[in-house]
């Protein structure tokens, strides 16, 4: 099977995979050749490839040209990606006997964006309609007078109007209501409404106002025009849910000042309902974007400056270590939120691999929040902790677990206003459940926002000063993760300044003991080594080299896969920092070099990859490094992979 470009994640993944329309997109073929017939199938949702009875993947369907629908339009397709410009049209794939309208965008450079809706049932009901109505016109419709009944035209119209998917209603010239069709007839058993017993009664007796004005207002229109007349209409129906109908008025004219009225109506609300659906995506894409601006703007600013003072050597000590630690939080902001971006499109994707393991979750709570307690208490808010007697254990992934604790955690500082509290608790829950729970004093939260807390870039504060900030990608984290333990997660909120709590459930491990833990080795070492850095960034490589420097070590920097290798072989480095994304020869390739030369085979490869999911440590364990660091990672965490030169037995993650 050839390769196909990955599609990009995205943070609206699970709507994709759901959505009731068939979606795909298609990106430019490796070859190169630029025309739609080259274009290969990047990803497609579950509904694409079941309207077109393919299986998901299947060669066949993996070139746009393969595809019958699309094979008469691909210039208008390819006119679509040079001219930048939309365009939808109707198809039929002779192959499987189906229809479809057919909408395309481009979604980026080199890339097409496929929409497909089955209107096969549509087009049948449309064809069927408009035979009836050639047919009605020919024969000047069903003729009651001198003319008697057409047998063959009755007919006609029976078999039609009540074998087809759409509700059909006859109307007379006072608007009594001479048939309705086994569809209408089905629709209006669902809502308790007897059709054995409206024959005959005016439509303005049996449909309520909202339907009847507009309907009747239509009708009279399209008797004194002769035209046909359509339009949408949205109701409310038993239970409350919103309905949106298409509806069709077709005038009958008969003897001198006589006529019907054909009433047509078909159901869009499942339509409607996906387009208010990629409207309001739309929306939070839009919003999340800005916000974005926002949030890296506001650390670079502090950064830009804080860089001004240390520039300028008249700063004196104080004002140059604030400074420092001014930019060391903003790196830590940036480097969370980077992180944040990745985890809600692995945990949406499916990619995070757990890292279980028996723990006390008191003891990691207490532990979280301690390395965190600085930082909230500059916010000015009192951090309390209620802590069950005992250990309680859970079977979890420890940095998962605390990823959860210090979210929630920040998150009640963030919104609770300087002298107010945030009180952490751990306790169980009858015989199976370790409970978790965040309770603070702050702004509170509307209760019709609860349901929708949880979801990526949700923020109820939308205000310009946005003085919580963030990226509304907290909670929607806590709840991936937290449901990837088996565990469930809630909010609670009496209303707007009457504060929050958040309540985490996860599965309680009954039989557990305490799980040794084999001492950290110290940051540094304790031991000056040679390091060779193969970084194709000459300001990050630089960098490495004075920081490491300050540790006494001995640095050598390398631009490129192939310096590096020559280089390793000069200076006999004890520990080699690569780079994955270098040019020529990349990082999984080098390391791959190092084992196959037996002078350099043994030597402790330490991976720096801006790629951190599970299947990336594995690939880079696969080409032979020891240790994987995921970027931007901080000097503390290099200090400690060059401790574990001599100590490692197989590849780590720092």
């Amino acid at each position: 099977m050839p390769d196909v470009p990955p599609a990009n994640p995205t943070p609206f993944t699970a709507f994709f995979q759901s959505m009731p329309d068939g979606a795909a997109l298609f990106e430019v073929g490796r070859g190169g050749l630029g025309t739609p017939g080259d274009y290969l199938c990047a990803d497609a949702n579950p509904t694409f490839w079941r309207l077109l009875g393919r299986t998901p993947g299947q060669p066949s369907g993996r070139r746009l040209a393969d595809f019958s629908f699309a094979r008469v339009h691909l210039a208008r397709l390819g006119a679509v990606l040079g001219e930048g410009e939309p365009t939808r049209f109707d198809a039929y794939a002779d192959e499987i006997g189906k229809s479809f309208r057919v909408s395309a965008f481009r979604a980026g450079e080199g890339r097409l964006a496929i929409v497909l809706r089955d209107t096969t049932a549509e087009r049948h009901a449309e064809a069927e309609r408009l035979r009836f109505l050639r047919q009605t016109s020919a024969a000047d419709v069903v003729v009651d007078g001198e003319g008697g009944r057409l047998p063959e035209l009755e007919a006609l119209f029976r078999n039609t109007v009540e074998n087809i998917p759409i509700n059909f209603i006859l109307y007379d010239r006072d608007y009594r209501i001479l048939y309705l069709n086994p569809s209408l007839v089905a629709m209006c058993a669902s809502f308790g409404i007897d059709t054995s017993t409206i024959i005959g009664r005016r439509g303005s007796d049996v449909w309520g106002p909202h339907i009847w004005n507009p309907l009747h207002a239509r009708c009279q229109r399209a008797v004194e025009t002769g035209e046909l007349q359509d339009y949408e209409l949205e109701s409310r129906i038993p239970g409350d849910r919103k309905v949106v109908r298409h509806w069709t008025v077709v005038p009958i004219r008969r003897a001198e000042g006589d006529f019907r009225v054909i009433v047509m109506t078909h159901d869009l609300t499942v339509q409607r309902r996906m387009v208010e659906e990629l409207q309001e995506a739309d929306r939070r894409k839009s919003e999340f974007i800005a916000v974005l601006s926002h949030e890296l703007r506001n650390p670079l600013a502090a950064m830009r400056a804080s860089l001004y003072v240390l520039e300028h050597g008249a700063a004196t000590a104080e004002a140059a270590l604030q400074a420092r630690e001014a930019i060391d939080r903003q790196v830590e902001h940036l480097a969370r939120m980077v992180d944040d971006l990745l985890d809600v499109t692995r945990i949406e994707r499916d990619k995070i691999a757990l890292q279980r393991k028996t723990l006390d979750l008191r003891a990691l709570v207490r532990e979280t929040v301690d390395d965190h307690r600085t930082h909230l208490e500059m916010t000015g808010v009192r951090i309390e902790m209620n802590l069950v007697d005992g250990p309680v254990y859970v079977n979890a992934d420890p940095a998962r677990i605390a990823q959860v604790a210090a979210n929630l955690v920040s998150n009640a500082a963030k919104f609770t206003p300087p002298g107010g509290k945030a009180t952490i608790s751990v306790s169980v829950e009858g015989e199976s459940r370790a409970v978790l729970r965040v309770v603070d004093t702050g702004i509170g939260i509307d209760p019709a926002l609860l349901p929708k807390l949880f979801v990526p870039f949700m923020q109820a504060d939308r205000t310009l000063d946005r003085a919580g900030g963030g990226l509304g990608l907290g909670l929607a984290l806590v709840k991936g993760l937290v449901e990837l333990h088996g565990g469930d997660v809630e909010a609670r909120s009496a209303g707007a300044g009457k504060g929050t709590e958040i309540v985490v459930r996860l599965p309680l491990e009954r039989v557990a003991a305490p799980v040794a833990t084999a001492a950290a080795p110290s940051p540094s070492g304790g031991t000056k080594r040679r390091v060779l850095v193969i970084e194709d960034d000459p300001d990050v490589g630089e960098a490495l080299r004075v920081a490491l420097r300050l540790d006494q070590h001995d640095v050598v920097v390398a631009r490129t896969g192939a310096e590096g290798i020559e280089a390793a072989r000069r200076v006999r480095p004890d520990v080699v920092l690569c780079d994955i994304g270098l040019p020529g020869l990349n990082g999984y390739e080098v390391a791959r070099a190092f084992r196959a030369d037996p002078d350099l085979a043994t030597m402790f490869l330490v991976a720096l990859s801006g790629y951190a999911q599970a299947s990336d440590v594995a690939r880079a364990k696969d080409a032979g490094f020891d240790y994987h660091l995921a970027k931007p990672t901080s000097i503390p965490k290099i200090q400690k992979a060059i401790a574990a030169a001599t100590t490692s037995a197989a590849v780590q993650t720092g």
